[in-house]
């Protein structure tokens, strides 16, 4: 389900820096610097191929170790004598793609590599980059208003949760997190209602039929205040303030130990034209700026900052990124467990993965989706198989590599069985066919990695994901996160479409993952098939 924020009667669509962001920047300086933050952005990026937090030194390699490899042996025989030891790292599923992008003597060595890299470079130009720094900026942030030294002294914020899909709710928990990071806030996401009827949040407990059900987001707990879980309990609906107000007020307004309740961002943020946008805006401004006085932030290709200045779309995205990965780093470890399982499927006898990057990911929405995808209300179908491989293979060629492997995310098992089908060839079971490196790769074939543990038809069984009993819901939540979660480790490139709201979560994760931010159909790690991208 997608939604919007309005500005008035004006659609804000997240859009809401309507100045040019390069405008609005040129008038704040760095307190350490004369410098107009503006100027910076005149820079050209130094190319970033890393991974968000998965640094490691290049190993010193001796000579056997370069022989070895260049003869062709297994990458993860690699075994380095510098200080900095990957081997664990190499050998395990969620770090293995890191370490790729890490290692030059893994790179030098693959034929993939350079096809790759030159791809993304390509692409690259008019995206909004930022380097490590930056973003533990944010990070210390976010974790500073979610997980305070004492709860106690912080005023609280409860937020209403969103009758909708569980990538719908992240991204109505973003706004709210980025008010929070701005005025000091701890934000908690609360039931809707006292009663079990959001199917999203089917089988959790009255009290945690919110994102709190799936994920850690805060130490702070209502259940331990006893005052404020009282008086988040006793809360009507109809009495919710709005966000207008926490965006305004005073700080004397919202003291230390109390808190407040607002409406759901869905429909409760309508703003002003002038005093709350601009309120909204600045907030952002100073995110963007602490970025740059933290760290580095440019834009790829100077002239896109000459010619259009730095589109707010892409600094939203870049903030929505940062925050939707610091999210999806808080799933619970029961989901982390669940993405083991599952990908304790593509590993040797030894438990090592048995796939190498780069990995290419693909999420097909379909099911219930009819009324929001694009192309179904132009065409009354879905999307062919070949619509989502066709793609793959003209940048393939294009740029002269493969991915070897590729991850699907889909809630239809026989969408699943047709792209798989697709990408090599028809088969009577091709999920099972190519399920494992050995029958994969002997053929030339990719190897195909999804979620075997789960029942890939369940959605198309039931006909719709809120008709899904209350039993099953749960344990398919946590399936699908770990999905998410597994996406997020191994892909290094995704195709998606934005008009779902798990295609734009997953666009941001790989943004956050790769610290580049592009919102258009097709940038450097993601490519959608129908729309931009925009938060809402």
């Amino acid at each position: 389900m997608t939604y919007s924020l309005h500005l008035g009667s004006t659609a804000l669509n997240w859009s809401i820096l309507s100045i040019s962001m390069v405008c609005l920047l040129v008038v704040i300086s760095s307190s350490e610097s004369t410098e107009p933050l503006y100027s910076y952005f005149h820079y050209t990026a130094p190319w970033h191929d890393h991974a968000s937090s998965l640094i490691v030194s290049t190993p010193i390699m001796d000579k056997h170790e370069l022989k070895r490899l260049k003869s062709g042996k297994e990458l993860a025989r690699l075994r380095p004598n510098g200080p900095h030891d990957p081997v664990e790292s190499w050998n395990r599923w969620s770090t293995r793609a890191g370490e790729w992008y890490t290692n030059n003597a893994l790179q030098d060595m693959d034929r993939n590599w350079a096809g790759r890299k030159r791809m993304h470079q390509d692409l690259a130009n008019g995206s909004l980059w930022w380097d490590e720094d930056a973003e533990d900026y944010i990070n210390a942030e976010i974790e500073k208003s979610q997980f305070p030294a004492d709860c106690r002294k912080t005023h609280w914020v409860a937020h209403r949760s969103h009758f909708a899909g569980m990538c719908s709710n992240l991204h109505q928990m973003v706004i709210p997190l980025l008010i929070g990071i701005e005025r000091g806030f701890t934000v908690l996401d609360i039931d809707r209602e006292k009663t079990d009827k959001n199917p999203t949040y089917f089988g959790c407990d009255a009290g945690d039929r919110n994102l709190h059900c799936f994920f850690n987001l805060t130490s702070c707990k209502s259940e331990n205040d006893t005052y404020r879980f009282e008086k988040i309990y006793a809360a009507n609906i109809t009495d919710d303030v709005t966000w207008e107000k926490v965006l305004i007020e005073e700080d004397e307004v919202f003291p230390p130990g109390e808190v407040t309740i607002v409406q759901n961002t869905h429909h409760s943020f309508c703003t002003g034209p002038f005093t709350y946008g601009d309120a909204f805006t600045a907030g952002k401004v100073k995110l963007i700026h602490g970025m740059r006085k933290n760290g580095m932030v440019g834009v790829h290709d100077e002239s896109v900052c000459h010619r259009n200045g730095i589109e707010s779309r892409r600094t939203d995205f870049t903030l929505v990124s940062i925050l939707s990965a610091w999210m999806l780093s808080k799933t619970s470890e029961r989901v982390k467990l669940i993405a083991d399982g599952i990908m304790a499927r593509y590993s040797d006898e030894t438990g090592r993965p048995a796939w190498t990057p780069p990995v290419l990911g693909i999420h097909i929405r379909q099911t219930d989706k009819m009324g929001e995808d694009l192309f179904y209300k132009v065409n009354n179908r879905y999307r062919n198989a070949s619509d989502y491989v066709d793609p793959m293979r003209k940048l393939e060629k294009e740029y002269g590599f493969e991915w070897p492997s590729v991850f699907l995310i889909s809630d239809s098992g026989s969408a699943l069985s047709l792209v798989a089908a697709e990408i090599n060839g028809n088969s009577s079971d091709p999920l099972s066919m190519y399920n494992s490196s050995s029958a994969a790769r002997k053929d030339g074939k990719k190897l195909i990695i999804y979620d075997w543990t789960s029942d890939t038809h369940i959605y198309e069984k039931y006909g719709a994901h809120a008709r899904i009993p209350r039993s099953l819901k749960v344990d398919l939540q946590e399936h699908f996160l770990a999905t998410l979660y597994i996406f997020h480790k191994i892909s290094d490139y995704a195709i998606v479409t934005y008009s779902s709201n798990v295609g734009r979560y997953l666009g941001e994760v790989m943004a956050a993952k790769h610290r580049m931010a592009n919102p258009e159909m097709q940038g450097p790690f993601v490519l959608s098939l129908d729309r931009v991208w925009s938060h809402d």
